[in-house]
């Protein structure tokens, strides 16, 4: 899975010295490795993985096994370490470690390369940092499409000279021969006859020795990108590798703390918040009835000074009324009683003697506040006295204000 998702950053550039203390580079292009020029090489700052091959001369090799129930996965580096101080023939502090790891039924499979790390920086010191390093035969192994196991993966060298390797069925190199000469190479391939076949046999470029033994079956080596697990123990010690997913955990865990630490401080300020606004609104609910009380009560004055305006307006216009018919009324005219009644806006009921009463009732109309003037009943004379007996209502006019309420 994760050689698809990241097959195009997986690696930018791989690097292994030349002759001449040069340092040579390749990249994947397309569907194969094209040689470069160091110098104007590119990489992908964030992802691209740059690997430095070491020669397989400054290394050493070996195969072990290690129980399955004994040695966890994730102990199994510390395993590895502890195996290689007896057989290191440099010291703990000077060596760096590569392995190459398989799980077959109860044991693990690993192929173990070792070097010397001062031997190692001499190779690219002040050139460019690696961000993984690794044997350049492991790196073969790892990329080879060796899509037919166990087999055997032969590696011509310069001047006749070869190297085979053994690759156990889970992908792991056990064993590796160095022939110098043509004799050392068939002596290897009559001593794999011994055992059990069949051969498949990975070669690169011609392998005219291999193709004299009938139960070889002979497969040109094609190259891609390696394995995850072969660049996984080749990492720097201290760099980031950010195709690997667990490169990530500390940055998404600190980010996810400030994130959870952001849902509860804003989930902590919002329940404030609403414990501030149901203070407010249980406040402003009770201020509001508050305000309704008391306008109840400016409401209930307001009626009883509309009510008491209009007694005062009552009063005056009585008052008046009755300060004009003093002055209207002629000398010949007495008024014995007067009766004020409030009903139909107001009415005074007078009883009186005068020489003349007939004028009286249009003589009273024409006087500010009076509506109209009418006799009670029919006008008679006194024969004691000569004088005229009146009984008139005057309908006063009510005030302004009243009117307009009606």
């Amino acid at each position: 899975m994760r050689e698809l998702l990241f097959q195009k950053l997986m690696i930018s550039n791989v690097v292994s010295p030349a002759r001449g203390g040069e340092l040579a580079c390749r990249t994947f292009d397309g569907d194969s490795w094209q040689d470069v020029d160091f110098a104007t090489r590119t990489r992908n700052e964030f992802m691209g993985r740059e690997v430095l091959l070491l020669p397989d001369d400054l290394t050493l090799f070996r195969y072990r096994e290690f129980p399955v129930d004994q040695v966890e996965s994730a102990a199994l580096g510390e395993a590895i370490e502890l195996d290689a101080e007896n057989w290191s023939p440099w010291s703990v502090s000077e060596v760096e470690i590569y392995y190459l790891p398989a799980r077959s039924d109860d044991h693990w499979c690993v192929a173990i390369w070792i070097w010397n790390r001062e031997d190692r920086q001499q190779l690219h010191e002040g050139a460019f940092q690696p961000t993984h390093i690794m044997p350049n035969l492991a790196w073969k192994i790892a990329a080879a499409d060796l899509h037919a196991l166990p087999c055997v993966y032969v590696e011509k060298g310069d001047e006749g000279a070869s190297r085979m390797v053994r690759v156990s069925a889970q992908g792991v190199p056990e064993a590796i021969t160095v022939a110098e000469s043509e004799a050392e190479a068939d002596r290897f391939w009559r001593l794999l006859l011994e055992q059990p076949g069949p051969y498949n046999v990975f070669h690169e470029g011609s392998l005219e020795s291999v193709a004299t033994i009938p139960q070889a079956t002979l497969h040109e080596c094609l190259f891609g990108q390696p394995r995850y697990i072969a660049l996984k123990s080749a990492r720097v010690e201290g760099l980031l590798d950010w195709t690997e997913p667990l490169s990530w955990y500390k940055p998404a865990a600190v980010l996810t703390g400030l994130y959870v630490a952001w849902l509860v401080g804003s989930g902590l300020a919002l329940q404030y918040k609403s414990s501030d606004v149901a203070s407010m609104v249980q406040n402003a609910r009770a201020e509001a009835s508050d305000v309704l009380e008391i306008r109840g009560r400016v409401e209930d004055l307001y009626g009883r000074i509309g009510q008491l305006h209009a007694l005062r307006d009552k009063q005056t216009q009585f008052q008046r009324t009755l300060a004009s018919m003093s002055e209207l009324l002629p000398k010949e005219a007495w008024i014995q009683a007067i009766n004020y009644d409030r009903d139909d806006g107001g009415y005074l009921d007078i009883t009186g003697m005068a020489s003349q009463s007939g004028g009286l009732a249009g003589a009273i109309e024409q006087m500010p506040g009076v509506d109209s003037a009418t006799f009670l009943s029919a006008i008679q004379t006194d024969q004691r006295t000569n004088l005229q007996t009146f009984n008139m209502r005057v309908k006063l006019t009510p005030p302004a204000g009243q009117v307009e309420e009606e």
